[in-house]
């Protein structure tokens, strides 16, 4: 395990870019809640789920309710950033890190629970099926920003072989499938 921290350390010291998927676990361990713990967001005692008192919808209706939200769950007055707040801001004033906002044509989807990975996965099924294009292949990104080869790429087609994913990138490398 010691070998592997070690391994890890060594790699984001030589990167010149980092990239970081973190969610509100991240932050409980500075008293911030999360969303399923026990304690977090979606196990409290109140009228409407975080997400509806948290809309403008709900706001502009019922400002005294989204208020009270506010200040139970919302403010961490006594919060402090931990080791791995500290970690990601040195990473931005290195240059290594920086925030990166989805705009129009990017989902993120949120696959903590098994219900929200169902509908994840049904999504992705659905987009894949109508749209004929593949979802986050790792290979063919890979490809397309130039982190591994041509012969690389063939490699992992070799791999795949005639699978739907081994077709697919088998097409990126014949530069049959336009962006």
């Amino acid at each position: 395990m010691t070998a592997t921290i070690e391994q890890l350390r060594e790699a984001v010291q030589k990167a010149k870019t980092v990239v970081f998927f973190g969610g509100a676990g991240v932050s409980t361990e500075s008293g911030i809640p999360d969303f399923r713990s026990v304690d977090g967001l979606y196990n409290q005692k109140y009228d409407y789920p975080p997400e509806t008192i948290l809309s403008h919808t709900f706001f502009v209706r019922h400002p005294e309710e989204f208020y009270r939200f506010y200040h139970d769950k919302l403010l961490s007055h006594d919060a402090q950033p931990h080791a791995a707040h500290k970690k990601l801001a040195e990473w931005e004033q290195q240059g290594k890190l920086n925030a990166q906002l989805l705009g129009r044509g990017y989902t993120w989807m949120d696959a903590g629970t098994m219900d929200s990975l169902r509908k994840a996965t049904n999504f992705v099924c659905m987009i894949e099926q109508y749209q004929g294009m593949t979802i986050s292949a790792p290979e063919e990104i890979a490809y397309r920003y130039k982190w591994i080869t041509a012969e690389q790429l063939k490699l992992s087609v070799k791999r795949y072989g005639k699978s739907p994913y081994g077709e697919h990138l088998k097409a990126v490398l014949e530069n049959r499938i336009i962006l």
